[in-house]
């Protein structure tokens, strides 16, 4: 695409949304995503209140707060204003929360934290646990970092945001299942996972289940949800090794 010249490269984006918004009318969500996540840094900025409006045509939940986060860097000022209220208006708890914190780190700063908070309620309002941890660490990946004041931690930054997502997983209603501590590992700080680890171990009484095994290897890939696997396989593992012992 940027080998093109800019007269041929505009008519093959203008193309290609249009023949995006050709298949919006048999929600295939999914597709419609692809393409605004693909073209988004190519579009020049009087394709980009199309493509907006493509965006929040998705009607689902999870594919519009991925367009609207994969158009919020090339947003000017109004349109930004525009995904903004899109994001607000995503019905789920999960995405609302992801689409908020996305966006939230191109607003000016005046209003970034309003939307912050709006992120972290959206979060906090989720019943089950290991969703409730992965939305704030989220959350948390898009804070400024945390300053100090008379040695104590912001209230919000991301430590503390983190924390309160490690205790959910923790002590959460599905902690019996691998997958609360599974959701959050990807996101933890090295510090926070060995800790998690010890923990969870105790509380499933073999303390010695991730003895020796590095960090890096229980975080599994970079992709979320590959890293998200690492975890739920590796701990699977581990207590199937222990169950078969003599």
């Amino acid at each position: 695409m940027p080998s093109l010249p800019e007269a041929e490269r505009h008519q093959v984006l203008a193309q290609a949304l249009a023949a995006t918004k050709a298949i919006t009318g048999h929600d295939d969500h999914e597709a419609v995503a692809g393409v605004l996540a693909a073209v988004a840094p190519y579009l020049p900025v009087d394709l980009l209140p199309q493509a907006l409006t493509l965006a929040t045509s998705i009607r689902s939940d999870q594919h519009q707060a991925e367009s609207l986060a994969a158009l919020a860097p090339y947003l000017r000022a109004d349109l930004l204003t525009q995904a903004l209220a899109a994001a607000t208006s995503i019905s789920s708890d999960y995405y609302r929360s992801e689409a908020l914190a996305r966006l939230a780190s191109f607003l000016p700063k005046a209003k970034r934290r309003a939307v912050i908070a709006q992120a972290l309620a959206a979060a906090n309002a989720m019943t089950k646990s290991y969703r409730r941890a992965e939305a704030l660490a989220t959350v948390a990946r898009h804070l400024p970092e945390t300053r100090r004041r008379a040695g104590r931690a912001r209230v919000g930054g991301p430590t503390v945001v983190m924390a309160r997502a490690l205790d959910d997983v923790i002590w959460g209603d599905e902690f019996g299942s691998p997958q609360a501590m599974a959701a959050l590992a990807p996101y933890l700080p090295t510090d926070m996972l060995s800790e998690a680890l010890h923990i969870v171990a105790d509380v499933l009484g073999v303390p010695d289940l991730f003895q020796g095994v590095p960090c890096a290897q229980v975080r599994g890939p970079g992709q979320r949800g590959q890293a998200s696997g690492g975890l739920r396989q590796h701990l699977a593992h581990r207590l199937q090794t222990r169950a078969l012992r003599p």
